[in-house]
């Protein structure tokens, strides 16, 4: 009986995630569908990402904006703004390298946005995205869940942290879904 629930517990997981990646040379980022601050919003979360991974090979593509190159194989993340969507919330559809966004508001936009690049595979040598994933989260229902007791566990007291410390850890919190104290455990 214990075998069989263990087992069962192992199975799971693998549901709740995507289950096919395809290896990309560049991710280019369409931003038509996006109102203007929420695009400017996207091009600094793009570039910060593209900073910490050391790949670079994000681009944000607008029709004002000249100088994305697609490569051999280039996954192509787009923008539908929805007026039926819930403010604050977004749908997303991956199908080969194509992947939609849908919101109702710049925030779900971005937020949806953020939730599909979690799902992104980042190594030395290459980059995989997912293909067959589709997540919808709706305004009624908390983002993070139960994100908030790690404040205190961080490792100054939130009072004392500065604004750019702050804005580095709750970015941390929301496109790598952790933070520097959860990639690193210290065994005791």
């Amino acid at each position: 009986m214990k075998l069989a629930v263990f087992a069962t517990l192992l199975a799971v997981p693998a549901a709740w995630g995507p289950s096919k990646f395809v290896p990309v040379d560049t991710i280019l980022v369409d931003s038509d569908g996006l109102p203007s601050g929420a695009s400017s919003l996207l091009e600094s979360h793009v570039s910060r990402y593209n900073a910490r991974t050391a790949k670079g090979g994000m681009c944000v593509k607008s029709s004002s904006k000249v100088g994305c190159s697609a490569g051999k194989t280039t996954a192509k993340v787009s923008f539908e703004m929805k007026n039926s969507a819930s403010k604050g919330g977004f749908e997303v559809r991956s199908s080969d390298l194509d992947h939609v966004v849908s919101a109702g508001d710049e925030s779900g936009a971005l937020q949806g946005f953020l939730a599909w690049i979690r799902q992104v595979r980042w190594s030395a040598k290459e980059t995989q995205v997912p293909t067959d994933w589709t997540a919808s989260h709706s305004s009624d229902k908390e983002l993070w869940g139960l994100r908030g007791h790690q404040y205190s566990s961080a490792p100054h007291a939130q009072m004392f942290r500065t604004v750019d410390e702050m804005k580095d850890y709750t970015l941390d919190q929301a496109v790598f879904g952790t933070n520097q104290i959860e990639m690193a455990h210290i065994s005791t």
